[in-house]
Parts: C-alpha cells; sequence; structure tokens
C-alpha cells in the first residue's frame, strides 16, 4: 500500500474522537514509531494504538457505541470507546453536553436526605444505583486529574458491563432546555459558594480538598482552580514530570513496527447492526428522570457543594 492510502487509512481509523484527546499524529510517526505514537500515557497499555487501529472495523460494527452485552461487544472493545472517547454518551471527560448533565444530576440526586431516597419516595434510589453514580463520579475526578492512573475508571467500566445502569438520555428539547436553565442557575451559586470558600478555608486546603472538583464535577473560573479539558500531557508523549517517555517497547520487536501492522488491516465498511445498539438493551436509570429533573430543580449549589465533601 503506498503512503498517501496509508495516511488516508490513518485519517480514518483516528477520526470520530474529540479534538485534542490525541496529538495530530501522522504517518510519519506510524513509520518512525514515534514517541507520541507509540506510547499514549492516558490511555492503559493494552489499549494502545497498536490494539486501536487493529481493531477500529470490530469498534464501529456498532457506531462506535458502547455495549453493556458482552456477546454483542467485549470487554476490551467497549474499554477502548470509553477511553478514545468515541461514543458521546458514555465517556469520563466533562466535554460533552450529555456528561455534564449526567454529572449535575447524579450530583443533585446524591446530595439529597436519606428520607427522599427511601424505599416508598418517588424518588427512590437502590444501593446498587448509589453505587453506580458515585463510581461513576469517581472515575470522572480521576480522568481530570490523574489522567495517568485508570483504577477509578477501569472500575466503572467493568461496573457498567455488568450492571442494570445507564446514563440518564436527554432528548426531549424541553428537558434540554430545563437543564440548560437550571444550569445558569447553579452556574452563578457555584462561583458565589467557591468564593465563600477561598475565603473560609486556607489555600493548602482549599486546593488539596475543592480545587479537584472545579471545571471537573462543577463548573467554576480558572481563578477558582477551574480545570481545562484539552489535549492530555500523556498524548503528547510527555509523562507528569515533564519528561520526555522513552518508546513502548510493546509495539517494537526486531524486525517488526507493530503500528504499521495494526494500520494496515483493513478498515471494513460494516453493516450496523442498528438492532444491537445500546439502546435496545434492557438498562435501567437510577431513578427516574422527572424524579432526577426535580431533584437539581430543588437542590442549591451549597447543598450539593456540602454533599461532595461528604462523598469524597
Amino acid at each position: 500500500m503506498d503512503e498517501k492510502k496509508l495516511e488516508a487509512l490513518l485519517v480514518r481509523k483516528l477520526a470520530g474522537m474529540p479534538k485534542d484527546h490525541l496529538p495530530i499524529l501522522k504517518l510519519t510517526d506510524i513509520l518512525g514509531q514515534t514517541p507520541m505514537a507509540a506510547h499514549l500515557l492516558h490511555i492503559p497499555s493494552d489499549l494502545q494504538l497498536t490494539f486501536f487501529l487493529a481493531n477500529r472495523s470490530v469498534i464501529n460494527a456498532n457506531l462506535g457505541l458502547a455495549i453493556k452485552d458482552s456477546s454483542q461487544q467485549s470487554l476490551d472493545i467497549t474499554r477502548a470507546i470509553f477511553f478514545y472517547r468515541l461514543d458521546t454518551a458514555h465517556q469520563f471527560a466533562r466535554y460533552h453536553d450529555s456528561s455534564r448533565w449526567n454529572i449535575s444530576l447524579y450530583i443533585a440526586l446524591l446530595s439529597l436526605p436519606p428520607h427522599a431516597t427511601s424505599f416508598y419516595s418517588p424518588t427512590y434510589i437502590s444501593p446498587a444505583a448509589r453505587r453506580f453514580m458515585l463510581s461513576y463520579l469517581d472515575a470522572v475526578v480521576e480522568t481530570h486529574n490523574e489522567p495517568y492512573t485508570f483504577g477509578r475508571r477501569e472500575a466503572f467500566i467493568d461496573l457498567w458491563k455488568e450492571s442494570a445502569y445507564d446514563f440518564f438520555s436527554i432528548k426531549a428539547a424541553s428537558q434540554a432546555k430545563f437543564i440548560r436553565r437550571q444550569t445558569v442557575r447553579l452556574n452563578a451559586e457555584w462561583e458565589a459558594e467557591l468564593d465563600g470558600m477561598r475565603k473560609s478555608m486556607k489555600q493548602d486546603d482549599y486546593k488539596a480538598r475543592v480545587v479537584p472538583w472545579v471545571g471537573v464535577l462543577i463548573p467554576g473560573r480558572v481563578d477558582q482552580g477551574r480545570r481545562v479539558v484539552g489535549i492530555n500531557a500523556g498524548a503528547r508523549g510527555a509523562n507528569n514530570t515533564g519528561k520526555q517517555d522513552v518508546r513502548d517497547k510493546s509495539n517494537v520487536e526486531e524486525g517488526r513496527n507493530k503500528l504499521l501492522e495494526a494500520l494496515m488491516v483493513p478498515l471494513d465498511e460494516m453493516e450496523v447492526d442498528v438492532d444491537g445498539q445500546s439502546g435496545s438493551a434492557q438498562y435501567e436509570l437510577v431513578c427516574k428522570l422527572p424524579a432526577a429533573l426535580a431533584a437539581l430543580k430543588n437542590m442549591s449549589a451549597k447543598e450539593m457543594l456540602a454533599a461532595l465533601f461528604r462523598m469524597f
């Protein structure tokens, strides 16, 4: 295969993820097995580009959507979809509306007093549902604060795969408008609460306890510690100490270029099994969506911040 075709194939295989999630990779990076291509620090070692490029056709079989049913999609393919952020509804970064809205709804629900989530309440939250929400929020915190460790994200993917629960899906325009309106209200409250925390807490305590949530679980200004979602340092081939990483030896064998071999695996135009997508699978929400929306409407940033201190 000539280089022009290989370059076009690389572009197709790397399509579909948010801008800045990976560095801009060229065919020369694959041919030269550069550290930028050979070792992505923010991706688990067994899901590196060799795996991703070789399995892109399998990933595309369901439009790049995460599927719970292991008979339809293996755990490793599901993990790749989460970590490469191909499914806007199933990822850990505070990037898409769907992620931000689920984060806000989960925090609001977890902020409710015990009597409001008891078995006979319209907002009943089972222990399993509570565990699901906490595990997801924990995974989001890890993504933004510890991008080179994967334990909490791996644990959530395992839980998501085996549990009955899935995220809220906001499809109705009226529901989206409602959440946006509540978000505007809460944003102003969050800024005021964070300003108060900065004044009342010691600087070191604020940085240790509150900053990891700002721009991650809750909104805030840059001067309040907001994280900026963008390219991970690991994607540039530098670790969190700022040192350049050595080439990932798993991609290199005597006389072989595993990255090139993975790239050359054909990218099939596969028929999409619409009935096999995640939407048709049997899953549950942690509670009914109207109850979650009501919880968000009636919740203040102060109450949600107090709940975060209890949870983390």
